[in-house]
């Protein structure tokens, strides 16, 4: 059997995009497991979002803007994610701050969905080329 110059870049293109899909898959628990200790060396606590701050005139993105107290002193920091729309102000976020910098603060949620999206998308992508190759 005689595969074509076609046939092998597809196949060679799916089995790249197959391999990224597993790649980002495969970090997603060490990313989860280094953002769990980074939240247990810190001190946690309820913020509350208090804006929303449009991102870019072409997109439709938001990112809310987070506020706490620590010993009577009101820090900001900007939410890790965008969503399309914004929410209601005033909702509770869970944060964790550095005992020694309370400016140094992260939300403690750690969203992988578009992780997990990607390599998915990336795995599947990598299929189609595969099946593509041997259809050429």
């Amino acid at each position: 059997m005689n595969l074509s110059t076609a046939q092998i870049l597809f196949t060679i293109a799916g089995l790249a995009f197959v391999a990224l899909g597993l790649w980002g898959r495969a970090k997603l628990p060490r990313l989860r497991a280094a953002h769990a200790a980074e939240v247990a060396r810190r001190v946690q606590m309820d913020a509350e979002i208090v804006s929303y701050e449009h991102q870019r005139d072409d997109t439709d993105e938001y990112q809310a803007q987070i506020e706490y107290t620590v010993d009577g002193h009101r820090y900001r920091i900007k939410a890790a994610d965008c969503v399309p729309k914004p929410g209601p102000l005033g909702e509770k976020v869970r944060i964790a701050y550095l005992r020694s910098t309370p400016s140094d603060a992260i939300e403690v949620a750690f969203n992988t969905v578009w992780d997990q999206t990607l390599a998915t998308a990336s795995m599947v992508l990598g299929a189609l080329f595969i099946a593509a190759g041997f259809a050429a």
